[in-house]
């Protein structure tokens, strides 16, 4: 059955949702309806798209047989795989971009997380090479990297992919269409990975985009292991309850306008102060990590 889009009960659309059937009473469930609704911590999804578990250029961490949420937004979706090609295109003969957690089927609490709720967060591992030969090998798994971009556990065979960890953070703030409000990172790997851009004449177009995105969150642990990229809702989206949970970039004013909503509908993050200083590399023993 569908119900008819009520814009006055958009306040609280994580309530609406139906037990179990993925579908809000208040939106419509069939092939044209909104996918994202909600707060990326407090969301739920509609007619999710499922990633695959392999891709030319990717893998998952986890297929959904081993507990990996693969559910998303087309957007999201699109942004993920047509970045690693691009990667794949500009350096090629790497290993492929391993994929970590996307959402839940039809959103909502999963675990290991505190957000990843609405279809608009996703965990990438960072590109690794061997630590001997140079050689570009899958990522391994959540590897912790300092300063100097060394694993912090000193059996680890892995040191992080400057380049092709650039050209990742790149293709995703290049393309206006994804959205892309955040890239979750260590201050010190942001540092590395944007010295390198302007080490090696990479556009200053995209560097100045990538220190906008490019952000340590302060609630939670570094990602000095991998990249959260989240994305920002399409404008139907948001008439359906989507929030985004952070600022829009100004380049994208013009692929995701905001018609239908004060600024005030969004969490309350603010950009990276550019007074800020980098924070330390913390010791290697720290306490135990909660992702976001």
């Amino acid at each position: 059955m569908q119900h008819t889009l009520r814009r006055t009960a958009v306040a609280s659309p994580v309530l609406a949702l139906l037990a179990g059937g993925g579908c809000a009473v208040l939106w419509p469930c069939g092939e044209g309806a909104r996918q994202s609704i909600g707060a990326p911590s407090h969301g739920a999804l509609v007619n999710a798209v499922r990633v695959p578990e392999r891709s030319a250029n990717t893998r998952l961490f986890r297929s959904e047989s081993e507990g990996g949420q693969i559910h998303t937004t087309r957007t999201l979706r699109d942004a993920v795989l047509e970045s690693a090609q691009r990667v794949a295109r500009v350096a090629p003969g790497g290993a492929p971009l391993v994929v970590g957690d996307f959402s839940a089927p039809f959103g909502g609490r999963i675990e290991r997380h505190r957000s990843h709720r609405n279809g608009r967060d996703v965990d990438l591992l960072f590109f690794a090479v061997d630590r001997e030969t140079g050689r570009s090998v899958p990522a391994t798994g959540f590897v912790r990297y300092d300063r100097d971009g060394n694993p912090r556990d000193r059996e680890a065979t892995v040191r992080m992919d400057v380049e092709r960890n650039w050209l990742l953070v790149e293709s995703l703030v290049r393309e206006e269409r994804y959205g892309v409000l955040w890239v979750f990172c260590a201050d010190w790997l942001k540092q590395r990975l944007v010295s390198w851009a302007r080490e090696h004449g990479r556009d200053p177009r995209w560097i100045e985009r990538a220190e906008r995105v490019l952000h340590q969150p302060g609630d939670a642990a570094p990602h000095d292991d991998h990249f959260h990229v989240r994305v920002a809702c399409t404008t139907e989206e948001r008439s359906s309850g989507c929030l985004d949970g952070g600022p829009h970039g100004w380049w994208l004013s013009r692929a995701l306008p905001k018609l239908d909503a004060a600024p005030q509908d969004d969490l309350d993050f603010s950009w990276e102060s550019p007074e800020r200083t980098l924070a330390p590399s913390p010791p290697a023993a720290t306490r135990p990590r909660r992702r976001r």
